[in-house]
C-alpha cells in the first residue's frame, strides 16, 4: 500500500472544554487508529475481488461497532473515509495498488472483516493482524502449485473426453503454465503480460504438434492450460457492481477482465 494521507478538521468544541490527546470515539476507541484500520481493510477487501457496495457496508458496520458515525466512498484502487467522532471529523485518502491475494488470504481478510463487524478487537490489533495476513506466505511451495496446474489440466481434459496423448500433452502444458505463474508471481508487469504470453507458447507448441500429427485435437488441447487465466471472478464482480450503479468501479473491472 502507499501510505494513507490523513487530515483531521476539528470542530468547535463545547464551551469551556478543550480536548486533549488523541480523538476518541463515544466507545473511547481511538479514531485516529480506526480510520487507519478501516482504511487498509477496505483496500484489502477490494484486492480481494468484494464489490464497493459491499465493502463500503461492512466499513459502516465496523465504524458503528466501535461507536463512530462514517461516511465511506471507494474508486477503483482509491477509498475515501470520514469518521466522526465525539469532539472531531476525521477524514483519510488511502490508495492501493493492484494485486493479486491467494484464496487463504482472501478469506483470512474476509474473516477479520467479520470479526471487525463486532468489534472483538481494537483498532490496532485489527492492522497488525491485516498487516501479517498480507505478509503470508503460501502455505504450498512453487513445485506443489506447478503441479497443481498440472492436475487442473488434465482433470478438465477428462471432462472433455480427451485421448491418451491429449491427456498427456494437457499435462506437460499444464507444467509449462504453472512455471511461467510462479516466475511471474510477485511481479505485477509479468503478471499483466502473463496470459498473452501463455496463450502465444500454448498456441504455437499445440499448433506445431498437430502439424506433425503427434496427437489430434488441437481445440482441447488449447483449452484446459490457459484455464486458470479466466478472470470469472473478477468479471461477476464487475455485473454485480454495475447493477448496484457503481458505474466507475463495474466498468473499470468489466474493462480490466476483458
Amino acid at each position: 500500500h502507499t501510505p494513507a494521507a490523513r487530515q483531521a478538521v476539528s470542530e468547535s468544541p463545547p464551551t469551556g472544554t478543550t480536548p486533549t490527546g488523541p480523538a476518541e470515539t463515544a466507545g473511547g476507541i481511538d479514531v485516529d487508529a480506526l480510520l487507519a484500520f478501516m482504511s487498509q481493510l477496505g483496500i484489502a477487501m477490494t484486492a480481494a475481488g468484494q464489490s464497493v457496495s459491499a465493502s463500503s457496508s461492512s466499513l459502516t458496520s465496523i465504524a458503528m461497532a466501535y461507536g463512530a458515525d462514517a461516511q465511506v466512498s471507494i474508486l477503483p484502487n482509491t477509498l475515501f473515509v470520514k469518521l466522526r467522532g465525539r469532539e472531531t471529523s476525521t477524514f483519510d485518502l488511502a490508495s492501493g495498488v493492484n494485486r493479486s491475494l491467494r484464496l487463504d488470504q482472501t478469506a483470512a481478510i474476509f474473516d477479520l472483516a467479520r470479526r471487525a463487524e463486532r468489534a472483538e478487537m481494537s483498532p490496532a490489533e485489527g492492522l497488525r493482524s491485516l498487516n501479517q495476513i498480507e505478509r503470508t506466505s503460501s502455505r504450498y511451495s512453487a513445485a506443489v502449485r506447478i503441479l497443481g496446474h498440472a492436475v487442473l489440466a488434465v482433470g478438465l481434459g477428462l471432462v472433455l473426453e480427451g485421448s491418451l496423448s491429449q491427456l498427456v500433452t494437457c499435462i506437460l502444458l499444464g507444467v509449462l503454465i504453472g512455471e511461467l505463474k510462479a516466475l511471474s508471481e510477485g511481479h505485477r508487469t509479468a503478471e499483466v503480460l502473463a496470459p498473452v504470453v501463455a496463450s502465444l507458447a500454448v498456441g504455437v507448441i499445440v499448433f506445431s504438434i498437430v502439424k506433425a500429427d503427434l496427437v489430434s485435437g488441437p481445440l482441447l488441447l488449447l483449452i484446459p492450460p490457459v484455464v486458470t487465466f479466466l478472470p470469472g471472478a473478477k468479471l461477476t464482480t464487475a455485473m454485480i457492481e454495475l447493477a448496484n450503479g457503481d458505474a466507475v468501479s463495474g466498468s473499470s473491472r468489466l474493462v480490466e477482465g476483458a
